[in-house]
């Protein structure tokens, strides 16, 4: 038990809407689904690509958010790769490699160094909060397709909502909108959810996507 949840951190965020979209649920879940209440963010090149209330591109951002339990996360760009980690109050989990390394890192209090260590060890029993890397996670593999597939047949048999549902799916597109509008006000930090805002993406540069399954035939 690492304890309470105290901040989640994205490290490479790309496109709000087709890659924020996912890392944005990701960390909701992790988070028990809270409702975010605030958002700060900061879109490259956003003088050219928002223009009054129209987003002419999928942009670029980075930046961080707020729940209502005070759980924030920090969503940055960088060459990490699609990195994760969560800190909990005494203890830190990092998912690297495409979610498929875990490393799980437990907060140690050394006490007072023994006699004749040397500095490099006096300095890790001064500190605080010394992070020593614990067993590893213990965990089964499964189907992304089979979990969603359950979750839905939940849902049916029992009346329940799903996990992932139009609620998750609205607070991801507020967060979204959320970081392009604390963009458009200079970074300042804005409260969600959003009031009286007209925000829209508008791609008239792209054509619809076509489907690119091929039909069986008859």
């Amino acid at each position: 038990d690492l304890g309470p949840l105290q901040l989640l951190l994205i490290y490479n965020n790309s496109a709000l809407f087709n890659s924020s979209s996912h890392n944005f649920d990701l960390v909701q879940f992790l988070n028990g689904d809270e409702p975010a209440t605030w958002a700060q963010g900061w879109v490259a090149d956003g003088d050219q690509i928002i223009v009054g209330d129209e987003v002419l591109e999928d942009p670029l951002a980075e930046g961080m958010f707020g729940f209502a339990n005070g759980v924030t996360v920090h969503v940055m760009r960088g060459p990490r790769g699609h990195d994760y980690e969560a800190v909990c109050e005494d203890g830190v989990i990092t998912a690297s490699n495409q979610d498929v390394d875990f490393l799980v890192r437990r907060r140690e209090q050394l006490g007072p160094a023994p006699a004749g260590a040397s500095r490099l060890e006096r300095g890790r029993h001064r500190a605080r909060a010394f992070l020593e890397e614990a067993p590893a996670l213990e965990y089964t593999p499964a189907s992304n397709t089979l979990r969603l597939i359950g979750d839905l047949v939940q849902a049916l048999d029992t009346g329940a909502l799903t996990r992932g549902g139009v609620r998750v799916a609205r607070a991801n597109t507020e967060l979204i909108f959320g970081f392009i509008e604390s963009h458009r006000r200079g970074g300042a930090r804005v409260s969600l959810p959003l009031e009286d805002n007209h925000l829209r993406l508008i791609r008239r540069t792209r054509a619809p996507r076509a489907p690119q399954f091929a039909p069986a035939s008859a």
